[in-house]
């Protein structure tokens, strides 16, 4: 099976700042921890272990956290690309075997208008978010993405 690469075009800070962790080698380290994220628990484990080890955790430690949790769910998902466009919000999914068309159904079933699918050859959907924070706005997607998930799964 091929290896998905997800494409995530966010506009968010999402980096280790050299005022958080100074020292290169334990950056580098939690550099990688964070890009092996591949569950929730692993997600879980790694926000407290940056917590634990260097404290409260700065807003662009915490972005890259959940980008590294939402590119793990996107694998999941066979999803290639979630775009941001001011407040618009594009996940396009690899194919169309990729997604249920159930879950979508429940999707649009609990987002009403705010969700906007197109299916094509590879699916997609649109949808706005209400806010500018980029946090928040993060949240939001790996919201939408678990419920797919759990759609998918129930």
């Amino acid at each position: 099976r091929e290896e998905l690469e997800t494409q995530l075009d966010i506009k968010v800070d999402a980096y280790i700042p050299d005022d958080y962790i100074n020292d290169e080698k334990q950056k580098v380290e939690m550099y990688r921890r964070i890009a092996s994220i591949e569950s929730k628990s692993d997600y879980n484990d790694v926000e407290e272990e940056i917590e634990d080890r260097f404290g409260d955790i700065a807003a662009p430690v915490r972005n890259l956290l959940v980008m590294a949790y939402i590119k793990f769910l996107c694998k999941k998902l066979g999803i290639t690309m979630i775009e941001q466009k001011d407040r618009i919000i594009k996940v396009q999914f690899k194919g169309k075997d990729s997604v249920k068309p159930q879950a979508i159904a429940r999707l649009i079933g609990e987002y009403g208008k705010k969700i906007k699918f197109e299916a094509t050859v590879n699916p997609s959907f649109l949808f706005k978010v209400d806010t500018h924070d980029a946090y928040k706005m993060l949240l939001i997607i790996k919201g939408i993405l678990e419920k797919i998930i759990y759609f998918h799964e129930s």
